[in-house]
């Protein structure tokens, strides 16, 4: 025989509860869920205009850069293109980028989103294009 329901609740109280305890936990879901969206577009936005920041910026320092054509003459920094932050270990002249190591020519590379792939001439080379020497770089 199946138990009896005290007075005050009705027999189905036991179903209502699960009922209501499922329509609270997707009501919860769907409210985290809008919360996750709302946060992925705001953070999306806004890696999207650190990005055109640093894009902006690059190009007008590349711009500047394109008129060294002397070792040691000083060059105009970049920027990372994905933090728009300076960017560590910048050569300070052309003469430094031919005095650079692996690793920080590397980094400079990377930070631009260019490949790190070849020998040592090849990096200088990508790097002195990368950053808008034009003149040297060949």
């Amino acid at each position: 025989m199946p138990p009896i329901a005290p007075a005050n609740q009705p027999a189905n109280a036991p179903a209502d509860n699960i009922a209501q305890l499922l329509d609270d936990l997707r009501h919860n879901v769907r409210n985290d869920m809008a919360q996750i969206l709302v946060d992925f577009r705001h953070d999306f936005r806004n890696d999207l205009k650190t990005r055109a920041d640093a894009r902006d910026f690059n190009a007008i320092a590349r711009g500047w850069n394109s008129t060294v054509n002397r070792p040691e003459w000083d060059l105009h920094p970049l920027k990372d293109r994905n933090t728009n932050e300076d960017i560590e270990e910048f050569p300070r002249t052309v003469g430094d980028i031919d005095r650079m190591n692996a690793r920080d020519i590397g980094r400079v590379l990377r930070a631009l989103g260019q490949s790190c792939q070849g020998g040592m001439p090849e990096k200088r080379r990508r790097l002195k294009i990368a950053i808008g020497i034009v003149l040297q770089a060949a």
